[in-house]
């Protein structure tokens, strides 16, 4: 790099030759080529800002480094720039009649170094990290803020230098390390930037303190002894600065902290919908391992198929809900980083919003009363495609950063991540879940925001993890209560004074298996779970006592009957898969329904211990041909034996009544399978009735399904079975169950407390489950 000033003064100067400063591709060790392919874009920035000054002025309002230039006063110099005469190298070249004595002059000499310096480190970036491999679509989201970055270093350092403000070598490495720091703000840097600074960085800054010092004489004639004596000071220190800078990189730009994360949210963070079921959870662990001594993820959940499937994910939960996990949770594990989405099920709801922001704030409070070490870092939510949702999305991520702002005002460690690259064709057109490509847009935010903390000093070593002393969950102090502007129903819960909430009360499997069902597996009248795989195969858990209300799951393998079966194995689509319990001995059985409504069945008879066993029984019904979509199964008489009911576009309903006689020889492939007897008209149907819209299920625990129709909004119409149509009719229950705010396809009945009525439940995609407690209906 040379500067060429012509003349003994400034004014001089300005009277007799031109301003021009020249960077040589040899000054910093780079190509040629790269330098002088950067010409048009230099000259295109000029073009755009009206003139070199003001394309100056906009260089320094980038780089957000610099505050030593007051550029209020400048003039609009012009200037141009160039390739040398030689080709080697570029010239800034400001025409002599421009070239100023007023005080403005010498922060503006300094902008103009540190522009260009700015463009040639970014063409050394744009040269290694093409060497190494790396995207040709990623280089610019790198190099670009390098260059920004290094505008404003340098132009800092050559303003003290020249006001003879500089300084000791160390506070010239700060200064330098406290800009770089600027770009810890996402895992580009961490991944891609930082190797190659702690590789060239160093290198590069001493190659610019050996041309300043070669250039004391001329600074001299230009700004005087005095910028001359510190120009050939901040030279020397920039040549000793190689080995404090390298040492700097060396401690600098890695997690030094052993992390213990515990992920905190709702289905987002338990991975719903990401084909692993990690979601952003096993990007963010292998960056944090990278970088990191030891990583721990934490949490009551398992999910995924990740090796540290730890986390706190909670499909479906509301904010006072996550918060009633987390406050048995969070003082156990003691996390030094929490990951926090939580409030896109409250806007689901819409469960008093107004306050949600509120509640979202009082858990950051529970969470670092319970680890007062943590760093939380609160994420925006990320946007849907659902109508009419957000508004309310962007309600409630605009009043964040307030509330952000005040926790930090308070000291409490806790940052506000913005998920912007996450966008609605990640999947979110018609779901809150976003694709895999969108879950790994939220590793990379997270991943920024970790590194921010820790640019912040805020990683702090974790305190050990407390014994479980047997919390429940249930004592979470934030207040969840709806409130008067809430619109979801009067009552206790959502669905009205008839239903007691029980949350979630299934999770899943992490990896989602496939279409979850309901039934009754192993005869003890309380609904199990399971999810049934593309193939027909089901992985099942059965239902056992735990907390009131609340199941305990055991997991009791995965089966496959009809491929199991030694005597005639046969392939099967899951989409045919059924459960209905057809011998009436209150286990549900494997059934197979063909697009015509062909029905084989495999019954369940009790195994070893905890496991199932299934008998193929044959083909059972094939009576009449009709749509499966039209086939439903359903105990309508009382007789324990499931019917087979035939409904129709409109809600109305035949039914096959089962006339099996369970004194009948013992069931085998060899045995008769039952007679049906056809009841015609069972239901007629109702005003805005469907096929989509009929649930049968037994609400008054009676023995007898009753005709249950589900609003698009979740809200429910119950018809009692009073003996159906020509005996005895049906009772209605209008606004049975009031609207649950969830759609029509999510709901489903079974009886999970073994009380023999039904209850409410909505069943997620991912196969979450969350409950109402069937107390008799409104």
């Amino acid at each position: 790099m040379a500067l060429l000033l012509g003349g003994l003064t400034p004014s001089a100067t300005a009277a007799v030759q031109d301003f021009v400063l020249t960077l040589n591709a040899s000054d910093l060790g780079m190509d040629p080529a790269g330098l002088r392919d950067i010409v048009p874009e230099m000259q295109a920035d000029i073009r755009e800002h009206g003139g070199l000054g003001k394309a100056l002025k906009q260089a320094l309002a980038d780089s957000e480094v610099s505050t030593t230039v007051d550029t209020t006063e400048w003039s609009n110099v012009d200037g141009t720039v160039d390739v040398t005469s030689g080709g080697a190298g570029l010239a800034v070249t400001i025409p002599a009649g421009e070239v100023s004595t007023a005080g403005w002059w010498t922060g503006f000499a300094a902008t103009v170094i540190g522009w260009t310096t700015g463009y040639g480190l970014r063409v050394l970036c744009i040269s290694g990290l093409t060497s190494t491999g790396v995207g040709v679509a990623t280089i610019p989201l790198v190099c670009t803020p390098l260059q920004t970055t290094v505008t404003g270093i340098m132009t800092a350092l050559m303003t003290h230098t020249f006001n003879r403000t500089l300084g000791t070598p160390a506070a010239t490495r700060d200064i330098i390390i406290a800009g770089l720091l600027g770009l810890a703000g996402g895992f580009l840097w961490e991944k891609y930037l930082a190797p190659w600074a702690k590789e060239n960085l160093a290198a590069a800054m001493r190659k610019v303190g050996t041309w300043i010092r070669s250039r004391v004489p001329w600074v001299n004639s230009w700004l005087g002894s005095g910028a001359a004596e510190g120009a050939d000071a901040l030279g020397e220190q920039l040549e000793e600065l190689e080995d404090l800078l390298n040492e700097a990189m060396r401690d600098w730009g890695g997690l030094r902290t052993s992390l213990r994360v515990m992920p905190l949210g709702d289905s987002i963070t338990y991975g719903v919908e990401s084909s692993d079921g990690n979601g952003y959870r096993d990007e963010l662990y292998d960056y944090l391992k990278a970088s990191a001594p030891d990583v721990d993820f934490v949490g009551s959940v398992k999910a995924g198929s990740m090796s540290d499937r730890d986390n706190e994910g909670h499909p479906g939960d509301r904010i006072g809900e996550i918060a009633a996990f987390a406050y048995c949770t969070v003082p156990r594990y003691q996390p030094n980083v929490i990951t926090l989405h939580a409030g896109t099920n409250d806007i689901n709801q819409n469960y008093n919003l107004s306050q949600a922001p509120t509640r979202l704030k009082k858990l950051v409070n529970q969470a670092l009363t319970h680890s007062p070490r943590a760093a939380v870092l609160v994420a925006k939510l990320i946007p849907t495609g659902k109508d009419g949702l957000q508004p309310r999305i962007d309600a409630y991520n605009a009043a964040l950063p307030g509330i952000v702002e005040d926790l930090q005002s308070e000291g409490k460690h806790v940052l506000l991540v913005d998920m912007r690259r996450v966008l609605v064709s990640d999947g979110l057109e018609n779901d809150a879940h976003p694709t895999d490509a969108g879950y790994a847009k939220m590793a990379d935010a997270w991943y920024g925001a970790v590194l921010q903390a820790n640019a912040k000093g805020w990683l702090q070593s974790p305190l050990p993890e407390q014994a479980d002393a047997g919390c429940n969950p249930t004592e979470s102090p934030i207040d969840d209560d709806p409130g008067t502007d809430s619109p979801i129903g009067s009552g206790e819960t959502a669905l009205g004074e008839g239903w007691r909430a029980l949350g979630v009360i299934a999770s899943g499997y992490g990896t989602r298996v496939g279409r979850t069902i309901i039934a009754e597996l192993n005869g003890d009248q309380r609904a199990d779970y399971l999810q049934v795989a593309a193939d027909g195969h089901f992985r099942a858990s059965v239902n056992t006592v735990g907390t009131p209300g609340q199941p305990d799951w055991v997991d009791v393998g995965t089966y496959a009957p009809a491929a199991s079966d030694a005597s005639t194995p046969i392939d099967v689509n899951g989409d045919e898969v059924r459960f209905a319990d057809l011998n009436g001995d209150g286990r549900d059985d494997y059934l197979l329904a063909g697009s015509d409504s062909k029905v084989e069945a495999y019954i369940n008879f009790p195994g070893s211990g905890d496991q199932l066993r299934f008998v193929r029984w044959g083909t059972v019904f094939d009576e009449e041909s009709f749509s499966r979509d039209n086939l439903r199964f359903a105990d309508v008489t009382g007789d324990r034996r499931d019917d087979i009911l035939r409904v129709g576009a409109e809600g109305a309903v035949h039914v096959y009544q089962n006339m099996w006689d369970p004194n009948s020889p013992p069931i085998s492939s060899e045995s008769q399978p039952p007679d049906w007897g056809l009841w015609l008209n069972w239901a007629g149907g109702t005003r805005g009735s469907s096929l989509e819209a009929v649930r049968f299920a037994d609400g008054d625990g009676d023995g007898r399904a009753d005709y249950l129709q589900v609003g698009v909004d979740g809200s429910v119409h119950a018809f009692l079975n009073r003996g159906g149509g020509g005996n005895g009719s049906f009772e209605a229950r209008y606004d049975w169950a009031h609207s649950s705010g969830y759609p029509r396809p999510y709901v489903q009945f079974a009886d999970i407390s073994g009380d023999g009525k039904a209850d409410y439940l909505v069943v997620y995609d991912g196969g979450a489950v969350r409950a109402w407690l069937n107390r008799g209906g409104n």
